[in-house]
């Protein structure tokens, strides 16, 4: 669910940035979000793959 928000953000900064709807202050700042929630969706990622690593080598 979390991937549609990283999505949505840098969809919101691309279309801003072609049509020169933001002003550069405020586009910095989308991107900025569109970066952070890109860093949280991958550590979101790689919990989960931990976690299924870590479950795989507790049933052997």
């Amino acid at each position: 669910m979390f991937s549609f928000g990283v999505i949505a953000l840098h969809c919101w900064y691309m279309v801003a940035l072609l049509t020169g709807a933001m002003d550069p202050v405020s586009l910095m700042y989308v991107a900025l979000a569109a970066y952070a929630a890109y860093v949280i969706n991958a550590g979101q990622f790689l919990w989960k793959l931990r976690m299924a690593r870590l479950d795989a080598m507790g049933r052997a």
